[in-house]
């Protein structure tokens, strides 16, 4: 026959259960106590700065930790702009994708090529000159439907999708103009790095005609010595946010379409840790000349994902999720290697200049490479 217990040992287990709900919660809460404390980031200061200071307090932060996620490796599937190919590249050059077109702007050869994704090159138009579909400094190329704009040393020009001059307008662009990304665009405003001496660091301009200048945005640090002062700039194409980070300094700071400071992303970590503290770099009989970069380069990849490499010489790319309702997760760390031999992961890619995610493959292009990779891009 079974035995049930009598109400006063019922009593005594339900006093003995209440015992231990307090005793598990009252540790739990212990725990979460000594883990906070245990994860709480341990910030360096890079730079005194009151501006950094005030960037940094006025809005929400998410805050990175370099450290936390394993390193992947990955491989490339496709090589574009080998001799096979017939878009034979220089070493200078940016692209943009355009309902499965590949636009390219090489420097070296003052001209824009079109080919398919396939790489077989269908149109090259430009020579060196200062006509109309002629490029003095090509430096840049960004779509914004229904154009294209190519960026030179002291002028926009305006083409269509089929390369047909559109309009020319005057635009001096800061020096950082020729490192990183380059020229950025929203549906709305192109983006670029102020001249050095401005008051703000991001300057844009209208989309549409007549291009204006518009309000600049980010304040100078009114610090001279680069990299101090010189910035990366880049935009979703939807209009949805503004990020630019000071290329010396470990923040990202996102701005809305309004250009309003609304976050920031803060890295923290061994490299980060590491570059406070030995952000001149010394030279042989000229000490102190040159400072290092920490951010020189960062990609708007979509209107979902961005891509930080912190660090260019560990050639590390941090991705991170711009949408949804974890906006702002560090959702992987990566080495880009350069060849589609999978069992080689020593040649790791170390600079870049263009990144961007179409038909789910990442696209990348750097300086030290005469052709475009891809990857497969999983997130």
């Amino acid at each position: 026959m079974a035995r049930y217990p009598s109400s006063a040992s019922c009593e005594d287990s339900r006093t003995v259960a209440k015992l231990f709900d307090t005793r598990v919660i009252l540790l739990a809460m212990l725990l979460a106590s000594a883990g906070g404390c245990r994860q709480s980031p341990d910030f360096v200061r890079i730079i005194e700065s009151e501006i950094i200071d005030s960037l940094l307090a006025a809005v929400p932060q998410t805050v990175i930790d370099v450290d936390a996620l394993p390193e992947q490796v990955w491989h490339p599937n496709l090589e574009l702009g080998q001799m096979r190919d017939s878009l034979v590249l220089g070493n200078f050059f940016r692209f943009t994708i355009v309902q499965d077109s590949l636009y390219v702007a090489d420097a070296q050869a003052n001209a824009i090529f079109v080919s398919g994704l396939d790489g077989l090159l269908r149109r090259r138009v430009g020579r060196e000159g200062k006509a109309p579909l002629e490029f003095d400094g090509l430096s840049s190329l960004v779509y914004v439907e229904p154009h294209l704009f190519a960026s030179e040393r002291s002028r926009l020009q305006v083409l269509s999708t089929r390369l047909e001059y559109v309009a020319t307008t005057p635009a001096r662009l800061g020096s950082s103009m020729l490192r990183g990304a380059g020229l950025s665009a929203s549906a709305t405003y192109l983006y670029a790095p102020c001249p050095m001496t401005h008051e703000f660091r991001v300057c844009p301009r209208e989309t549409e005609a007549p291009y204006e200048a518009t309000k600049p945005f980010l304040p100078s640090l009114g610090i001279t010595q680069p990299p101090m002062n010189l910035v990366a700039v880049g935009a979703t194409p939807e209009d949805q946010f503004v990020f630019a980070v000071y290329v010396g300094l470990p923040y990202v700071f996102v701005f809305d379409d309004n250009h309003q400071h609304v976050h920031t992303i803060r890295f923290h970590g061994t490299s980060i840790k590491e570059h406070a503290g030995n952000y001149k770099m010394e030279r042989p009989g000229m000490p102190g000349v040159g400072l290092r970069f920490l951010i020189s380069v960062f990609h708007v990849l979509n209107n979902e994902y961005i891509a930080v490499p912190v660090s260019p010489n560990s050639g590390r790319w941090y991705f991170i999720r711009i949408s949804g309702s974890d906006r702002y997760k560090h959702v992987g760390t990566v080495l880009l290697s350069t060849t589609m031999d999978t069992s080689d992961n020593d040649n790791i890619l170390k600079t870049s200049n263009r990144a961007m995610v179409y038909d789910r493959h990442l696209y990348v292009s750097s300086h030290r490479h005469p052709y475009i990779l891809r990857y497969e891009f999983p997130y």
